[in-house]
């Protein structure tokens, strides 16, 4: 299943002490494997209106090493905007951080 997927991808890639940022709310998944693989979870608020760059900053900190998303958004429904996304991987980008996506 897509579950068993991401959960292998994210178990493979975080290792204890890496940093992830999480939106909240998210599916129950993505926070609970970053917690199983004994990754530090930054949760960074989101609400139905989408993608807030100013908010994911303010959450941000240097030592983030991956950032996962869900796509369509689950539970709150909204979809990320291609131009969300390339905004969202500029940003990762600039900061060499990995997107972890849970489309």
């Amino acid at each position: 299943s897509a579950a068993s997927g991401l959960s292998v991808v994210m178990k493979f890639l975080l290792k204890p002490g890496d940093q992830i940022m999480i939106p909240d709310p998210v599916d129950f998944l993505i926070p609970l494997t970053g917690m199983a693989a004994q990754a530090k979870c930054i949760r960074f608020p989101v609400d139905r209106s989408g993608l807030n760059m100013d908010v994911l900053e303010k959450h941000y900190v240097k030592e983030v090493k991956y950032l996962a998303i869900c796509n369509p958004h689950n539970p709150l429904g909204f979809v990320y905007s291609a131009d969300d996304l390339e905004r969202l991987a500029t940003w990762a980008a600039n900061r060499d951080i990995t997107i972890i996506s849970d489309e």
